[in-house]
């Protein structure tokens, strides 16, 4: 059976069934995801990526079933095959559509990523274009002031009190 079609039947037409493998997804992302914008290189513009990367290929499958508009990817140099480790399965949500998703759907579960959903939030709010547009000197600056407070958030997350 192809892997990719066996997490399928996980999401059944009910909506709580939907919303727990949302709950699932923000706890598995919480827990292994990393949320990145890309510097801007000249000629690029800053990219977000959501990026969930583990050993357990049936957990990278299912968050790829859930967010088809993500990528699910393996990596396996030889480097690793001659030093008998493990293949490394990676979920990334890169382009917009697909960040938006996670952050749409994920967003209300998130509690160790809470702070940096809302950052990537506000960059898909405030930060409008694509791949070919052209950003003015502001938009720059606002797209590197997302890119800084995420880099923050990452190396000093928000500590979270028991309510």
């Amino acid at each position: 059976m192809d892997r990719s079609r066996r997490f399928d039947s996980l999401l059944l037409p009910s909506p709580r069934r939907v919303s727990e493998m949302h709950a699932w997804a923000a706890g598995v992302i919480d827990g292994e995801g990393c949320f990145q914008i890309t510097k801007a290189v000249p000629g690029r513009q800053p990219t977000l990526r959501i990026v969930v990367s583990m050993v357990c290929e049936d957990t990278i499958q299912a968050l790829g079933g859930l967010f088809p508009e993500g990528t699910v990817k393996t990596l396996y140099p030889p480097s690793h095959r001659a030093a008998g480790k493990r293949r490394q399965w990676t979920f990334q949500a890169v382009s917009r559509d697909a960040v938006a998703s996670v952050i749409q759907k994920c967003g209300p579960y998130f509690i160790t990523k809470r702070e940096q959903a809302l950052v990537f939030q506000s960059f898909l709010e405030n930060c409008p274009g694509g791949k070919n547009t052209k950003l003015s000197e502001e938009q720059v600056k606002l797209r590197l002031e997302h890119r800084e407070r995420i880099m923050n958030l990452n190396y000093y997350p928000v500590k979270h009190r028991a309510a």
